[in-house]
């Protein structure tokens, strides 16, 4: 996944056109796709938690993430928002309050 360098938003790919774009639906931030933003990233959460840590920020504000009924103990909010990260498939709950759980 990449993120705005803008506004930290994740990007998503315009393919509308001959040449592929990404674009930032935040902010309207938009580059040419390079090829290197084809490649999967194939770094373990585990090993390296920085990689993940702008997605891991903003999941929990950006409309395309799973979302799931799952009380937030900071805040009391009722959603929270799930993710997968990484080869080791790490699972973390996020919350707009800014609470982030690891299931147990």
């Amino acid at each position: 996944m990449k993120v705005c360098e803008a506004c930290g938003r994740l990007l998503l790919w315009d393919t509308t056109q001959a040449t592929l774009f990404l674009y930032c639906p935040a902010c309207g931030a938009r580059r040419p796709a390079a090829p290197g933003d084809l490649r999967l990233d194939g770094s373990s959460a585990e090993a390296n938690p920085v990689d993940f840590s702008r997605v891991v920020e903003t999941a929990a504000l950006d409309p395309v993430t799973e979302f799931v009924d799952r009380k937030c103990p900071k805040c009391g909010l009722p959603v929270m928002a799930r993710l997968i990260l990484g080869d080791a498939m790490m699972v973390l709950y996020t919350c707009s309050c800014g609470n982030v759980e690891r299931p147990a």
